[in-house]
């Protein structure tokens, strides 16, 4: 079930259980209910009836949550050429309602429940918060609890993987400590060295002939300057 009402010169389609934000009411206060008598329409999913403007006997039946202020807008403006500039900020007054009830012509409203604040309900989801806190606090000890064990088993493995390695070492260096002592034990033949004599064969060397210069044959008369 739906219906549009008109409140603070704006019109909004609601249902019940819907929370919506209007125009701040003087005659709204916290935790009390309010009837909008300003219904233009009424509907179903099979019938929706139209007023004139209203629809005569409807009433929309909402509890006020709280009285707030929306989000501050920033209004700049400036004017060239002219050193104009001038910044202000607008917060709007708004009052938050919860639609409990829609009433056609003739239906009463049912049992009064107590509206909840907007306290309560922040209340409530705190706790609310706070249960999904803790399980998730449990689920991750229990997951570190899981992890830890892992870590112990794969240690386990990994140091009897150590010690399988060193044996296999150990065996290793054995066996080849046997194979080297066994070739050591083994007698090596000795040969005997015989010194061969080398004969060595000088072969003649030819003399190279130098020609001697002839010597110029003094006759024995020296020549005497007087």
């Amino acid at each position: 079930m739906f219906a549009v009402i008109k409140t603070g010169g704006k019109q909004y389609r609601v249902s019940p259980n819907d929370v919506i934000k209007v125009e701040r009411r003087s005659d709204a206060e916290t935790g009390k209910n309010l009837e909008l008598t300003e219904v233009l329409a009424v509907g179903d999913d099979k019938d929706c009836t139209l007023g004139t403007p209203n629809v005569t006997g409807a009433k929309v039946i909402a509890s006020v949550l709280e009285n707030t202020r929306s989000d501050k807008l920033i209004v700049f403006k400036k004017k060239r050429r002219k050193n104009h500039r001038r910044t202000r900020g607008h917060r709007q007054y708004l009052t938050v309602l919860r639609i409990e009830e829609i009433l056609k012509a003739g239906q009463k409203p049912s049992a009064k429940k107590k509206p909840v604040s907007s306290d309560q309900e922040k209340q409530v989801v705190s706790k609310k918060t706070k249960a999904k806190s803790s399980s998730k606090k449990k689920q991750v000890k229990a997951s570190s609890k899981e992890i830890d064990k892992k870590e112990k088993v794969s240690s386990k493995s990994k140091e009897t993987k150590i010690s399988s390695k060193d044996d296999i070492k150990d065996k290793k260096a054995k066996t080849v400590k046997k194979s080297d002592e066994k070739k050591t034990t083994k007698k090596t033949p000795t040969k005997v060295k015989t010194d061969k004599k080398q004969s060595t064969q000088k072969s003649p060397t030819k003399k190279s002939p130098t020609k001697k210069s002839p010597e110029k044959k003094n006759s024995g008369k020296s020549k005497v300057k007087e």
